[in-house]
């Protein structure tokens, strides 16, 4: 037990399972409170449809929704079980959606859950009003599926009350106590709060919509947009009239392609519809709002909105069509710019948590997860995805995450290409070197806020004499066989990359050695101008980052990471006293990357400095002069081939462009894009952050024991290697499938009928002239064991392999 006086903000299904989970974990000084009555708040959680399925293309989505599914089948109250279950189905029409079930279906396997695809027959045994017109197939589960969210936070909360926390209903949080940078307290009005104060050590806010209002008010912005949603439940229908005297009877069913989801209740049908315009609601006018006639979520019904929606299900479930709607509203729900809840410490108030836009079907694994993060310092689930301190400054304009928020809720229900680039908000962040780029012809897809080229079309000529690739459709889409010419130019000759967008942050001071010995796993206290590639590890040992390490000055370092959440988690371990100055600086440079065979000669013949192996070696760094250019050169490449990462300032990067463009011509430079630079690092068995690597495993088992110091000195983390040791239920494995079919991510890895691991990244390899992938694999296996890889609905042959594929002695990067 702690001491901790602690408070939650929300009596939901999240702020009730946090206290639930805390209270397991041993606190005790706990604290809930909610503005509305206890436990039917008028938040989401009392009129949410209770809809819950594991399958997801997310592990996190999965894992959370698994451990959510768990709990409240442990759960009941006296009206009756918190999860009914029943299962779920969902249906296809044509030959798309049916391949997206079968994708759905194989993520499923491949994070631990089992779903079965099934003939239209047994589709319409399980919810015989369906229109059998057309109907081709469809996905079904049966282990989840409906949850009474009510009973289950009621029952939660009964079990927290036991335990000794405290619950306070209308009771409104209506600010913050601090004192030197630390949450002491909230403040609130009316109800049982015994004055206008109450103590806290820790806050956690997990107030859904009204969340963002909160923030807003300790100067932090959370790009949660609440969005109204359409909820109606039928008159009841004659050819259920046998299910009247019972809740639900059937498995939730969703029809992706036209947005609306179904349930039964008794003999009615409730329907949920996404197919209507995106209604958001701002969070301060939310309470206020001409609509909310109750007082809460369940806004005045907008029967504009339906008609069309209304036309579908007549069409889709046909008995229906003759019926009244007994009850309908508006529900709101908090929709991000991603998808992704928003979870974590407010980056300027210790001790201030939020945990927003978290749906019941993920609740409480997300509570599990902050609440060993509170009480442990991390958690067996990966929080990253819901990380609040993803998202950097231009994200958090509105006129960035509003619209992509609507985009959110218009989509849910879309199949998504692993690299989809977003619709709205583009253009609003370039590179230095965009025009030049636009003048090659890049194809851009968007990366947050970054606009990047994916490919040339300029490069298009070098494709046409390539030999054609066996891709699918799918494998095919938001890709080019220019991408395989830039590719093999890049091995072959060399290619020019815009690197501007890798997350630089600089770190200065007299305390800045010292900090970063700390901080990072390998050694820095190396000499001025060495490279160090490493990884920022978490309490538990889990990867965090994985990061270059630049030594510039006795006092300075760079370091090149994979986003806000880097810059985040180094200052909030960063020391106190001024010793240690923190800073992001990629929209103050332009970096361009020249890697390939060619780019010593070609460097050369723009700088004056001696780029010999003896005078350069391999990962380290100079300031050199590149035609009149200052620019800060790393001998370091992503590529796995000879070559320098370039920086210059913002202001200069056109003439540092400008000047490697005309000195490569003569020697087949090409410009590069993200699509080959894929590829290139798949040869050489580079890992990516947020696919091979995640919080969730160490260095170990991610093939970077490599990177982790040896010695007895201390830095963070270091315990959780010592605990987890060399032993691992499964590793980071190298793939090599027969045939040319490129794997995307979250297929699962098969032996025999037993999954064994999945996918997380994929390509071809064309210099090795194989389709690689790499995947998390069961420890038994090992080098030379045969597997398959389920790709929707086929059986790829695949091979685990030695790596990495390509250059696996590392001499073209050395040369």
């Amino acid at each position: 037990m702690s001491g901790r006086r602690i408070v939650i903000i929300g009596a939901g299904v999240v702020g009730v399972g946090l206290a639930d989970e805390l209270a397991r974990l041993g606190e005790r000084d706990i604290t809930v409170i909610d503005k509305g009555p206890l436990f039917a708040t008028g938040g989401s959680s009392a009129h949410a449809p209770g809809l819950v399925s594991r399958t997801s293309t997310s592990k996190f989505l999965s894992d959370t929704a698994d451990y959510t599914i768990r709990k409240f089948q442990a759960l009941s109250t006296g009206e009756g079980p918190a999860f009914p279950g029943l299962g779920t189905l969902e249906v296809a029409y044509n030959e798309a959606r049916l391949q997206e079930l079968w994708r759905r279906h194989d993520a499923a396997r491949s994070f631990g859950w089992r779903g079965r695809m099934i003939e239209p027959d047994e589709a319409l045994s399980l919810w015989p009003i369906i229109n059998p017109d057309g109907l081709i197939g469809a996905y079904t589960t049966e282990d989840e599926g409906l949850a009474a969210s009510l009973r289950a936070v009621e029952a939660m909360g009964e079990r927290a009350a036991d335990a000794g926390v405290t619950f306070l209903g209308e009771t409104e949080v209506t600010g913050f106590q601090t004192t030197e940078g630390k949450v002491t307290g909230v403040v609130v009005a009316g109800g049982g709060g015994g004055g206008d104060a109450i103590p806290a050590d820790v806050v956690i806010c997990c107030a859904g919509v009204w969340g963002p209002k909160l923030g807003a008010s300790v100067g932090l912005t959370l790009p949660v947009m609440p969005m109204e949603h359409q909820y109606a439940i039928t008159t009841d229908i004659p050819q259920l009239a046998g299910n009247a005297a019972r809740e639900a009877t059937m498995p939730i069913l969703r029809h992706h392609d036209i947005g609306i989801y179904f349930r039964d209740h008794g003999a009615g049908v409730g329907i949920g519809s996404f197919h209507h315009r995106a209604l958001p609601v701002a969070p301060e006018a939310i309470d206020g709002h001409e609509r909310n006639v109750e007082d809460g979520l369940a806004f005045a019904f907008t029967d504009e909105d339906w008609t069309e929606a209304w036309e579908l299900v007549a069409e889709f479930l046909p008995p229906v069509a003759d019926a009244g709607l007994a009850s309908k509203f508006n529900g709101i729900f908090g929709f991000t710019p991603d998808g992704y809840p928003v979870v974590g410490e407010h980056p300027e108030l210790a001790g201030l948590w939020f945990a927003l836009s978290i749906w019941v079907t993920h609740s409480q694994g997300v509570a599990r997860a902050v609440a060993q993060t509170l009480v442990d310092g991390g958690s067996e689930m990966d929080l990253s995805p819901a990380d609040l301190s993803r998202f950097d400054e231009r994200e958090l304009e509105p006129s960035f995450f509003e619209p992509r928020c609507e985009d959110q809720y218009r989509d849910v229900y879309v199949a998504h290409h692993p690299v989809e680039p977003g619709v709205s908000a583009r253009d609003i962040r370039f590179s230095p070197f965009a025009e030049r780029q636009r003048e090659l012809g890049a194809v851009f897809f968007n990366v947050a806020t970054w606009e990047r080229p994916q490919w040339y079309e300029a490069n298009a000529t070098l494709a046409d004499g390539l030999p054609p690739l066996s891709r699918d459709e799918w494998s095919g889409r938001h890709w080019s066989p220019i991408a395989v010419a830039e590719h093999l130019a890049t091995r072959e000759r060399a290619g020019l990359f815009d690197m501007t967008p890798l997350y630089r942050i600089e770190v200065t001071g007299p305390g800045a050695e010292a900090f970063l010995l700390r901080m990072i796993a390998a050694r820095t206290d190396r000499p001025v101008g060495s490279v160090v590639y490493s990884v920022l590890l978490d309490e538990r040992g889990g990867i965090r980052s994985d990061v270059t390490v630049t030594r510039l000055a006795e006092d300075r370092y760079w370091i090149g990471g994979n986003g806000p959440r880097d810059l985040a988690w180094i200052r909030a371990h960063a020391p106190s006293d001024g010793s240690v100055a923190l800073r992001f600086i990629s929209d103050d440079v332009a970096c361009a990357g020249l890697w390939g065979p060619a780019a010593r000669d070609i460097l050369s013949s723009v700088t004056d400095a001696d780029l010999s192996n003896d005078a350069f070696p391999y990962l380290t760094t100079q300031e050199i002069s590149v035609a009149g250019v200052r620019v800060t050169a790393v001998r370091i490449s992503y590529a796995g081939e000879l070559g320098w990462e370039l920086t210059s300032t913002a202001t200069d990067g056109p003439a540092l462009w400008d000047s490697l463009w005309s000195a490569g011509q003569a020697r087949g430079l090409v410009a590069g894009g993200r699509a080959a630079l894929g590829t290139l690092r798949l040869e050489k068995g580079y890992r990516a952050w947020g696919t091979e690597l995640t919080p969730e495993y160490g260095p170990v088992e991610s093939g970077l024991g490599f990177a982790v110091r040896r010695d007895d000195s201390e830095f963070l983390g270091r315990a959780g290697v010592l605990e987890r040791g060399e032993a691992a239920a499964r590793r980071l494995r190298c793939l090599v499938l027969e045939g040319e079919q490129v794997v995307m991510g979250s297929e699962p890895v098969m032996a025999g009928d037993e999954c064994v691991g999945y996918v997380t990244s994929g390509g071809w390899g064309a210099s090795v002239g194989e389709s690689i992938a790499y995947g998390w694999v069961d420890d038994l296996l090992g080098e030379g064991d045969a597997v398959e890889v389920w790709y929707f609905d086929r059986h790829l042959a695949a091979t685990i392999a030695s790596e990495p594929r390509f250059d696996p002695a590392g001499e073209r990067v050395r040369s």
